[in-house]
């Protein structure tokens, strides 16, 4: 066998003192501002946390309202990992039954962050289940921990003589405003971006070490595997492992011998993802469906549109309606673009033969980028919104424009290059704990601008058993088993307490269809409801409209521990009598 005379760099040595204070200054000032992002930003606003947190009360056996992202013949399975820790937090925290309440806000206000209707439960120091979910948002610190230690490590990989761009990597994933949100709240993200950072690491050692045992190339498939699992890009990181073995081969190797490495990964890879592959295969999941935006648009608006939209949701679009202002935006895009200029820079330097990166790791982690934009645009997501599924890559991009910007600084002159690379990585941290004060915390608070106080986040009375209810509100009108041409008014009487709200139900036999107007849309009552003119007129004349108030109770109320007392009215029936309809009605 040829002995392998590729040019291996030993793993860079451990860094000085003042530059490990440095990376713990960075780690505390990570905590620090995703606790408050965690704290500030309420239930459900983080990008697919209402989703994440359905689906994991289906895997942990519960009764969500609404449809499942478990595998299925409709769509292939994603974030297996991240709702399966979701459903085994859910039920530690005994919250697998609960019918959390996640309302979509129609009230049309300009400049209103808030996507969802927030309950007076969520107000600090939260109440119920909303404290229970905020409590396991902390589980996902961990994941983010393990990513900003994974960008330091990666980027110490790639640019092992300077171990101020590990810092600036470190800073430039840590504190971007979509990554303290991903990883500080139940989205799913978070996992993923640990174990596609720490795949990366693992890769990037296969090519920079020497040949590696069985049980690391084990480990490293299984590291993909897990990657993957957890919502990664399977396109940006399964073809990795290949292209690190073929870029660690020695110039006259045989293929055969320089491949055996990719064995024990693949196997690794296999073991983990295997069983579920072969799930998905039985249950006929569809993996073809993907759009073609990519391919649909020519190059130069690929370039000058839909690239500068996915970097927008990368680094400066934390929720669907919240962006990062101005500040945040200008140095990240600023940096960004010395990044670019000194990867160019280098690539020439490395021509001259005087490398200032490890050119085998920077080819692998372009490629992992190159490999989740094709994945991301082939998808035909919004831009904006597919810019954050590039997140479990943000620290193999960190890493990159961490070294494109140490190739401006001249080595001759440590002082300069060290007052630059400092000032750049304390005005990081600066940047976002403005974004996270000035705008994140604003933004939603006060909850809704006005809080009703029965609106919580949970329902307090779906569980009730009918030997609870008490039909003891009167109607007024509509009489039950009236005929009208008309949509009818509903009118009860209410109790004395004017605070006191009411929800009205609305069905058909059989449930064909079923309103309820506090628990759907956060519409609270005080003594009567209109019923709508749209649904009215497509109602069948033969079919029974069964209509109830239903009293809401406090939050007091809901969290008093005795059995609860749903006072209601009486059902009533009624039927839409066609024009020109005459006789009683049966």
């Amino acid at each position: 066998m040829p002995e392998d005379r590729g040019p291996h760099r030993a793993v860079a040595p451990a860094p000085r003192p003042a530059l490990r204070t440095c990376r713990a200054a960075l780690l505390v000032a990570y905590l620090v501002l995703a606790l408050d992002a965690s704290a500030l930003l309420p239930l459900w606003e983080a990008p697919g946390e209402a989703a994440a947190v359905r689906d994991a009360q289906a895997w942990a056996g519960g009764k969500p309202a609404g449809p499942t992202s478990l595998p299925s013949r409709e769509a292939p399975p994603s974030a297996v990992l991240p709702r399966a820790l979701l459903a085994g937090g859910l039920r530690a925290a005994g919250l697998q039954e609960t019918r959390f309440l996640a309302r979509p806000n129609r009230s049309g206000l300009p400049r209103d962050a808030a996507l969802w209707l927030h309950g007076s439960d969520e107000r600090l120091p939260w109440a119920g289940p909303a404290r229970g979910l905020h409590l396991l948002r902390l589980v996902s610190l961990a994941f983010g921990v393990a990513a900003v230690l994974g960008a330091h490590a990666l980027a110490r990989r790639l640019v092992p003589d300077r171990p101020g761009a590990a810092l600036l990597a470190t800073a430039l994933c840590a504190l971007s405003p979509p990554f303290l949100v991903a990883t500080a709240t139940l989205g799913g993200a978070a996992p993923a971006v640990a174990l596609a950072t720490w795949s990366l690491v693992a890769l990037a050692d296969l090519v920079r070490g020497p040949a590696p045992s069985r049980r690391r190339g084990l480990l490293t498939g299984a590291l993909l595997g897990l990657a993957v699992l957890a919502g990664a890009p399977a396109a940006a990181l399964v073809p990795l492992a290949p292209l690190s073995v073929l870029l660690r081969r020695a110039r006259g190797a045989r293929w055969r011998e320089s491949l055996r490495p990719l064995d024990p990964v693949a196997a690794g890879f296999l073991v983990v993802v295997g069983p579920l592959l072969a799930f998905s295969w039985a249950a006929g999941a569809d993996a073809s469906r993907a759009g073609t935006t990519a391919a649909a648009l020519p190059l130069a608006a690929l370039i000058t549109h839909e690239l500068p939209r996915l970097a927008f949701g990368l680094v400066g679009l934390p929720t669907e309606r919240l962006a990062a202002g101005p500040p945040v935006l200008l140095l990240w895009s600023t940096l960004a673009a010395l990044g670019a200029l000194g990867l160019l820079l280098a690539s020439l330097c490395a021509c001259r033969g005087r490398p200032l990166m490890d050119g085998r790791v920077a080819l692998l982690l372009l490629a992992a980028l190159l490999g989740a934009l094709i994945a991301v645009l082939s998808v035909g997501r919004p831009p904006a919104a597919a810019g954050r599924d590039l997140l479990p890559l943000s620290a193999a991009a960190s890493a990159l424009v961490a070294a494109g910007c140490a190739a401006w600084l001249p080595a001759s002159r440590p002082r300069l290059a060290t007052a630059c690379g400092a000032l750049v990585v304390a005005a990081l941290p600066a940047a976002a704990a403005w974004h996270v004060a000035v705008e994140l915390g604003p933004a939603f608070h006060p909850l809704n601008r006005v809080l009703d106080p029965h609106l919580l986040c949970f329902d307090p009375i779906e569980e009730v058993p009918d030997t609870r209810r008490l039909p003891t509100i009167a109607v007024l009108q509509p009489h039950d088993g009236e005929s009208l041409p008309e949509p009818p008014e509903l009118r009860w009487t209410p109790v004395t307490d004017p605070q006191t709200r009411y929800s009205v139900h609305l069905l058909t036999p059989g449930a064909a269809f079923a309103i309820r107007t506090f628990e759907d849309a956060g519409v609270s009552l005080r003594d009567r409801y209109q019923v709508p003119a749209d649904l009215w007129e497509h109602m069948p004349p033969d079919v029974d409209l069964v209509l109830r108030a239903v009293r809401l109770p406090t939050l007091d109320e809901a969290l008093a521990g005795a059995p609860l007392l749903v006072d209601e009215t009486p059902p009533v029936r009624i039927r839409r009598e066609l024009p020109g309809a005459t006789g009683p009605r049966r």
